[in-house]
């Protein structure tokens, strides 16, 4: 996604902001009771700021921000003009200068105007089309329940499943903006370690980074290929007083943060990765991902559903892309 995902341990203020920028387009803070004061304390920001932000990442060079943005690649901006698409009416009562460009750049992107792109109740056609990652009909639902949330996306994906199998295993999850550092457990074989990165803020503090082990058990064969897993932050198994979705941070002294030592921001979670190859269609698959978790920090608490949306969203776009660039080294999309 960014320059800097993945490939190299640098996570700055740019794309710390970047990262909350675009779940902000997801968080439709406009329609929170006493928006002002939940922005203001969340770091949300409203359609406006939003559509603002959206067109600085379409071209850098016109950001004149305070808090610099990083490179995005283009599934990404895609995703976001998607998503804020239903709002820019909303946008253009405030600013139609700004709706004007956001509409501007939708058709330039999809090739149809947004007043097509039809929102759904539910909102299940989370992500577009996009042919060039081999993505389409991607359906979306996600359901909460009190501090739990669960999400479940599929898609098709134009890849064989020969090549697309290789991505149930961790490591090959790709370029998101939520994972990072996936390293084997040297003890076994179906434990990892991982980096959990939480949007909101500008702040590329280390809390941002939650220290994640994931248990994971995967199975494959001619037709199929799943990994299912399990996973909690590090802090949670050596202070387990402090999971059970039921208290998001035990008394301990304050580090150099402010915050206690031992604060877990996510609950357990759990979830599976699937891919099937299509009867009949020897180049394309059907993709699944389904993740159920309790939010403990109270601002992705309160938005559990757009949260998870999110990341189910950029979870899909960095496998296509990662399995596309395991076929071919050039990049698809270039950063800039």
């Amino acid at each position: 996604m960014f320059g800097t995902f993945g490939t190299s341990p640098a996570w700055g203020t740019a794309e710390q902001a970047t990262h909350s920028a675009l779940w902000s387009v997801f968080v439709d803070i406009d329609r929170v009771k006493d928006a002002e004061r939940f922005s203001r304390r969340y770091d949300v920001d409203d359609a406006e700021s939003v559509g603002r932000q959206l067109l600085s990442l379409l071209d850098l060079k016109k950001h004149s921000g305070e808090t610099p943005l990083a490179p995005v690649r283009t599934a990404y901006t895609k995703l976001a003009l998607w998503t804020l698409a239903p709002r820019f009416e909303f946008i253009a009562r405030r600013k139609p200068a700004t709706a004007g460009a956001l509409r501007q750049a939708f058709v330039d992107t999809f090739g149809f105007p947004p007043a097509a792109r039809r929102p759904r109740a539910d909102d299940g056609n989370l992500v577009p089309d996009m042919p060039e990652l081999g993505i389409e009909d991607a359906e979306c639902t996600v359901e909460a329940h009190r501090r739990r949330v669960r999400g479940h996306l599929t898609s098709t994906i134009h890849l064989p499943f020969a090549d697309l199998k290789e991505s149930i295993h961790p490591p090959n999850w790709g370029d998101s903006p939520f994972w990072t550092d996936v390293v084997q457990a040297k003890d076994s074989a179906g434990r990892w370690g991982c980096g959990l990165r939480l949007p909101g803020g500008k702040d590329p503090g280390p809390e941002k980074t939650r220290s994640v082990l994931l248990h994971c058990d995967i199975a494959m064969s001619a037709f199929d290929a799943r990994v299912d897993y399990r996973g909690c932050e590090a802090a949670a198994l050596t202070h387990p007083e402090v999971v059970d979705g039921q208290e998001a941070v035990v008394d301990s002294p304050e580090g150099e943060s402010g915050k206690p030592e031992r604060w877990v921001e996510v609950g357990d979670f759990n979830g599976f990765l699937a891919i099937e190859k299509l009867a009949g269609r020897p180049f394309s698959c059907r993709v699944s991902l389904q993740r159920e978790v309790t939010f403990l920090q109270i601002n992705h608490q309160l938005r559990a559903s757009e949260t998870l949306r999110y990341w189910l969203a950029t979870d899909l776009l960095a496998l296509a892309e990662a399995a596309y660039e395991r076929l071919n080294p050039k990049p698809l999309y270039p950063l800039g």
